[in-house]
This record gives structure tokens, sequence and C-alpha cells, in this order.
């Protein structure tokens, strides 16, 4: 049997943000990365660029109590950063934000309570 990819580590993920009510987001960066091998998808991703998506951007913005977490998800075994990615997750830190590279879902859920145990708390949103 194979490794979990990172779209099924990230969906395990989210799993648990959504059971246990922590507010968040998914850019739908992975989903853009697969789109530019096929040619319908060039236009689409040159507007999207012009719009402000990013490359390299993390996979997930976890929102805690006057906190911002924002997770890079990777395979256990085979996932590599990119160089984009890392420049990211430096300027993010760089801003005073929380920001991680996660090899697999219990490594992003581990960091994510760690982080609500030292000072953050799961933030609702009132609508």
């Amino acid at each position: 049997m194979s490794d979990p990819t990172e779209q099924q580590e990230q969906v395990a993920v989210i799993g648990w943000l959504k059971a246990n009510n922590v507010s968040f987001f998914a850019p739908p960066s992975s989903f853009f990365s697969s789109a530019k091998k096929d040619k319908r998808f060039f236009g689409m991703i040159g507007k999207l660029k012009s719009a402000g998506w990013s490359k390299g951007f993390p996979d997930l913005i976890i929102f805690l109590n006057g906190r911002t977490v924002f997770i890079e998800m990777k395979t256990l075994n085979t996932g590599v950063v990119s160089p984009a990615q890392k420049a990211w997750l430096e300027k993010l830190r760089s801003l005073g934000h929380d920001a991680y590279i996660c090899k697999g879902a219990d490594a992003a859920i581990e960091q994510i309570n760690k982080c609500i145990q030292h000072g953050g708390e799961f933030w609702e949103l009132g609508l």
C-alpha cells in the first residue's frame, strides 16, 4: 500500500479542524499546480495571478484567538519544499506569524495543538 498523498493528508487535517470547530481557509494552491499542466487552464492561471494568487503560498491558514497559523503540508516520506514555499514561510514568520512545514496530518495536528497551548484559542467566525 502506498503512502497517503499530500491531498489526503490535508483532507485529514481539515476533518480534524472541522470536528474541533477551528476556523481555517485552504487556498486552492494544489489545484492550480495541477491545472497549469493543462493548456486549457493557462488563461485562468494568468487571471488568478493578476488577482493575487501566488506560487508557493501555504496550504492551510488557521485562525486562532489573536493568532494566524500557516501550514505547508507535505507527504510523510517524499514531500519536498520548493524555494517559493520556503520564501513564503520565511516572509510570514518575519511578519510575526506562525508558519510551519508539516509532514503528514499527525504532524500538522500536533503543531496546531502546540500553537493552541501556547496562547492561541479557537476563534469562531461570528457570521
